[in-house]
C-alpha cells in the first residue's frame, strides 16, 4: 500500500485498506490465543481489542471520507493463502520455537523477549501461537508468553509505521504514523 500511495494521489483508500490490515492482525492474535491457550487473554484481551477498536474507529473515519471515488480495483491484492507462504510460515514457527528455546535457555525470559521483538518485526502468528502453545505446556510462564506476544504486536506495528513514513507519500506516512502511534498508546495504557 505504502509504494501504491506514491503512485496515485488518494490517501483515503490506501490508509482505510492498511489500518484495517493493521487492525485484523489485533482480532487474529486474540483467536490464535483463544485457541490455543484461553487463559492468556486474561491480560491481553483489553489491550489488543482496544487496539483493533481505535484502528477499526479511523477505519470508518477514512471509508466516510469524501475523497474522488476510487475503485477497489485500483488496489493490488495479493492471494494470502498461497502454498509457498504457508510452507514459509511453517518454518518460520518451527524457526521460532527453536529460537525461543534456546533464547530461554541461554538468556531466560530475556532471550524469549529478544526473539519476539525480531519475529515481530515480519511476523506475529508464529510467535503468538509459539508463545501461547509453550505457555500452555507449561514451558514458559504465562506473563512471559503474555509479554512476549505484545512485544511482537508493538515490534509488527512500528515496522508498519516505519515502512509506510518511508515508503509510501509524504501524506500516507504521516497520516499513518499518527493513527498507529495512536494505537500503541491507547494499547499501552490500558496495561
Amino acid at each position: 500500500m505504502s509504494k501504491e500511495s506514491k503512485r496515485k494521489s488518494k490517501v483515503s483508500p490506501y490508509a482505510l485498506a492498511t489500518i484495517i490490515a493493521m487492525s485484523i492482525m489485533f482480532l487474529r492474535v486474540i483467536f490464535e490465543i483463544a485457541v490455543i491457550n484461553p487463559s492468556l487473554l486474561e491480560n491481553l484481551f483489553l489491550p489488543l481489542i482496544a487496539m483493533f477498536g481505535v484502528g477499526m474507529f479511523f477505519s470508518f473515519y477514512f471509508l466516510k471520507k469524501k475523497e474522488k471515488k476510487f475503485n477497489a480495483k485500483e488496489i493490488d491484492f495479493r492471494q494470502p493463502f498461497a502454498l509457498g507462504q504457508a510452507l514459509k510460515f511453517g518454518f518460520f514457527f518451527l524457526l521460532l520455537l527453536l529460537v525461543s528455546r534456546m533464547g530461554q535457555i541461554i538468556f531466560g525470559s530475556l532471550g524469549i523477549y529478544g526473539a519476539s521483538i525480531l519475529s515481530g518485526l515480519t511476523n506475529v502468528d508464529a510467535i503468538t501461537l509459539s508463545m501461547s502453545s509453550l505457555s500452555k505446556d507449561g514451558e514458559i510462564a504465562p506473563v512471559v508468553a503474555s509479554t512476549s506476544i505484545l512485544f511482537a504486536a508493538i515490534s509488527n506495528t512500528l515496522v508498519k509505521r516505519g515502512i509506510a513514513f518511508f515508503m509510501g507519500s509524504k501524506k500516507f506516512g504521516k497520516t499513518i504514523v499518527g493513527i498507529f502511534t495512536l494505537i500503541l498508546i491507547i494499547g499501552l495504557g490500558i496495561l
